[in-house]
This record gives C-alpha cells, sequence and structure tokens, in this order.
C-alpha cells in the first residue's frame, strides 16, 4: 500500500518523495516515472492495472 502523501505526489507527476524509515528519519527519494509507470504504481503494480481494465492497446513495451 502507497502512503497517502507519496500517493499525493506521484499523482501530481513530482519526481522528489520523502519516505520515513523505523527511526522515523526521513529518506529522500526520487521517483522518475513515465506516464504509463505512473498508472502502473498508483493501481498496485502493472498486473494489478491490467486486471482493473487499464490500457489493452498492446503497444508491446513495457
Amino acid at each position: 500500500m502507497i502512503e497517502a502523501s507519496v500517493r499525493e505526489a506521484i499523482c501530481a507527476g513530482e519526481t522528489r518523495l520523502a519516505a520515513k524509515d523505523d527511526s522515523g528519519a526521513q529518506i529522500p527519494l526520487e521517483a522518475r516515472l513515465l506516464p504509463r509507470e505512473r498508472e502502473w504504481v498508483l493501481a498496485g503494480g502493472k498486473l494489478e492495472y491490467l486486471r482493473d481494465g487499464g490500457d489493452r492497446g498492446g503497444s508491446g513495451g513495457s
């Protein structure tokens, strides 16, 4: 499951994110995602995206 703040950042197309480790310290992250990859992440993965009726245009690539 994606934390709400990370989900919002990905939806907004942001590339710089932050997460917290078990001690509560922030970890800077960078997510350079293509629009389709962003959709996959937000769906919970490529397979879940396709199961939910995602793009079936057959572009062939990833």
